[in-house]
């Protein structure tokens, strides 16, 4: 598990790690589990700070990131690599929008 700044961060322990440090909001470890806490927006209704979701080869909501606005969301995207802003545009992303 990538929980920490310092151990590295995948996409639901950086969520996770955002949640609680702003807001004092405890998520589930899992992006799946993840997923099933608060209520479903659609994509116009979006918000900075609302969870944006993903299926990914690994399965339904497998991949989580947060939204910045302006069809921006900000996530890890894997053990290793920078946390980062992407467009929900891209071909990539919006083919695995959950």
């Amino acid at each position: 598990m990538q929980e920490s700044p310092a151990q590295g961060l995948d996409c639901s322990g950086f969520v996770r790690y955002v949640y609680a440090k702003a807001a004092g909001i405890l998520l589930p470890r899992v992006s799946s589990q993840i997923s099933r806490q608060g209520v479903a927006v659609s994509p116009t209704d979006l918000h900075p700070g609302d969870l944006v979701f993903f299926n990914t080869t690994r399965g339904t909501a497998t991949h989580v990131g947060i939204y910045v606005g302006e069809n921006q969301f900000i996530h890890a995207p894997k053990k290793g690599a920078f946390v980062r802003v992407e467009s929900m545009k891209s071909a990539y992303w919006t083919a695995r929008y959950y």
